[in-house]
């Protein structure tokens, strides 16, 4: 799925043909129109967090099994805590959907809030930049890929630089799973992902959680 499509989508305009396609599906036309109205008001991620609905982690949990169930997929922390037997504690939701206007719907419905509703084409983590992101609890069960064992397996996770969308962030997952599953990566590519992030870090970041 292409970053471009997924702006496109979250990005409609009154009277477009997606627009119109949403209206069709069951969207109301006042909340479509207001969703519009916000996100043609730039704001900043301090203005967004600060008005932002934070579920509780048993809420959260309630959510996935909602999800599940209904036939979506969960990546995320959660989704790696329970492949590797990490810490259960979780502070977002990562959920994914396949069909566009349902993606849509599910967004407008949890925009602003610690749970994160993602669009895929083939599989859920088709688009994650660290391998040992790559599972899913999905069909019933949980997928772990052969890219997220062997970084789990080998203590070495590669970084999709390709799939990278925020250099800071992806460089605090970086430290985050480090440190909660050991995990160390490539300096090459950890050098390509320092040179792009705009935070300052510790000198020694290379020492720690280079390979």
């Amino acid at each position: 799925m292409e970053l471009q499509r997924i702006v496109d989508l979250l990005s409609p305009k009154v009277g477009d043909e997606w627009y119109n396609r949403l209206i069709e599906s069951g969207v109301p036309k006042s909340e479509l129109d207001e969703y519009i109205r916000k996100i043609s008001r730039k704001v900043t991620r301090d203005e967004y967090m600060a008005v932002r609905t934070m579920y509780d982690q048993e809420h959260l949990y309630d959510l996935a099994v909602e999800m599940l169930g209904r036939g979506f997929a969960i990546c995320g922390g959660i989704a790696v805590s329970m492949a590797f037997g990490g810490r259960s504690f979780i502070k977002d939701l990562d959920v994914f959907v396949k069909d566009e206007v349902t993606f849509f719907k599910e967004h407008l419905k949890y925009v602003g809030t610690n749970v994160d509703i993602c669009l895929y084409e083939n599989e859920p983590w088709e688009m994650f930049d660290l391998d040992i992101c790559c599972v899913a609890i999905w069909d019933g069960r949980v997928e772990v890929t052969d890219q997220a064992r062997k970084a789990y397996d080998s203590k070495v996770c590669h970084i999709n630089i390709d799939k990278m969308r925020d250099a800071d962030r992806t460089l605090k997952r970086c430290i985050k799973y480090n440190a909660r599953y050991d995990v160390k990566f490539p300096v090459s590519e950890l050098l390509i992902l320092m040179s792009f992030a705009l935070e300052d870090y510790p000198d020694n970041l290379i020492d720690n959680i280079g390979a």
